[in-house]
């Protein structure tokens, strides 16, 4: 589910995928031509009813990876799920939410990460922890030049933890302190973001 493409095709590379699940987002179209490519079924869904529709068919379901997905999943599809592994584009030890690395740059934050995490309740990235990396946030580049870094690392710690679930049948992880939960932040507030030319000249609250 979700539009980054590295974790689906850290995904396709190991095991049969049965079904993608996207938002209907501009930012999906990668996804949609990989899943085209591979003879993936790619469903585009607008509300949480979507899935369950799109996946009745498939009963039971051994391992669901999330990876940039905004519609919340809720317990009817956990509890269908044995495993649910999220790819958080931020620190869930200090923001969790839907802009991760924006609220960093707001904040002013000197560090930025991805973190590989299970869902196993309806609270919003604060599931045990697979995998993580921290980086600096570089505040003399644009936030996609930061974005893009950062990106880089998700295929690595998905293929990581994929790795240890081919390996063991199961994934477990340990558990950390949760961080503040953030609120989507405005389209205005995004604007500025990603429309500085340097994050240092970002002024956006």
């Amino acid at each position: 589910m979700g539009h980054y493409l590295e974790a689906l095709n850290e995904l396709g590379r190991r095991f049969r995928v049965n079904i993608a699940i996207v938002e209907k987002k501009p930012s999906n179209k990668a996804v949609v031509a990989y899943c085209m490519d591979k003879r993936i079924p790619c469903v585009t869904i607008a509300t949480y009813e979507d899935i369950l529709k799109a996946t009745e068919h498939l009963g039971k379901i051994d391992l669901t990876i999330v990876a940039s997905f905004g519609t919340i999943l809720k317990k009817s599809y956990i509890r269908r799920c044995r495993n649910i592994v999220n790819v958080h584009a931020g620190d869930t030890a200090r923001y969790r939410g839907r802009h991760p690395l924006p609220c960093a740059i707001i904040d002013r934050a000197k560090t930025m990460g991805v973190t590989i995490h299970l869902i196993d309740s309806e609270k919003i990235d604060a599931g045990p922890v697979l995998a993580k990396v921290i980086m600096p946030i570089d505040y003399s580049i644009s936030y996609a030049a930061n974005e893009k870094h950062l990106r880089v690392m998700i295929g690595p710690l998905v293929g990581s933890v994929l790795e240890r679930y081919k390996a063991a049948g199961a994934i477990t992880g340990f558990s950390e302190p949760s961080g503040k939960y953030y609120t989507p932040l405005s389209r205005g507030e995004i604007r500025c973001i990603i429309g500085a030319s340097k994050l240092s000249k970002a002024v956006c609250r």
